[in-house]
């Protein structure tokens, strides 16, 4: 089982198991690659509904059922009484470069409903369908994943007098620059959690990285 997943090289997603496997996907589609066949952007749910990362701005669930639940989830909550007419407003806005009337037509086109329809007056398998055809929108394309060996932990960090992290202490490797550091996480060579600091995840900013 999956529990964190994290953006790799290029187009690329690494997934991290409790018990230190690694398994990174590249190529394909930012829905396959990040088991999110509905494209789903961090929500107040997002957790609840099972993701384990955020990569891009989207979801990034431990495999496809739980990005699929996740989906119905909300098409059955937030969306229940949204018209397949105004579905795409909100789902796929206009502010995310989305085309809002060609989603209209391939909503219908793919699922063969009248867009008067209300989506809680769908049944569990028109539902599917539902699901079906927003996958198909979404660009569900699937790429090459491979198994990775254990990534490299972080054990410590120096910061400056200004509590700015200068250097990480990675096991087998001494202390690596933040540039370094990020270049081995990308790589997915090393794990981006400080292992002494409660399992807490680094993130990137403009400038580097930072705890």
């Amino acid at each position: 089982m999956f529990i964190r997943a994290v953006q790799g090289k290029g187009r690329s997603v690494i997934y991290f198991s409790s018990d230190g496997k690694r398994l990174i996907r590249s190529g394909g589609s930012p829905a396959w690659r990040n088991n999110n066949p509905g494209n789903l952007r961090k929500g107040t749910r997002w957790k609840e509904w099972g993701s384990i990362g955020l990569v891009g701005g989207f979801c990034v669930f431990p495999d496809y059922a739980t990005g699929r639940n996740a989906n119905r989830s909300l098409l059955k909550s937030t969306y229940l009484n949204f018209t397949l007419y105004r579905l795409p407003t909100r789902y796929a806005p206009r502010k995310h470069k989305n085309r809002v009337e060609r989603y209209r037509r391939r909503l219908h086109e793919f699922s063969g409903f009248d867009l008067k329809r209300v989506i809680r007056t769908l049944t569990a398998k028109e539902i599917e369908i539902l699901l079906d055809a927003i996958q198909r929108i979404e660009g569900y394309e699937v790429g090459k994943e491979a198994a990775l060996g254990p990534a490299k932990k972080i054990i410590d960090v120096k910061r400056d007098r200004k509590g700015r992290i200068v250097a990480y202490f990675v096991e087998d490797s001494g202390w690596l620059s933040p540039v370094d550091t990020v270049k081995g996480i990308l790589s997915g060579d090393i794990d981006g959690v400080v292992a002494h600091r409660g399992e807490r995840c680094l993130r990137a900013d403009e400038t580097g990285w930072s705890g």
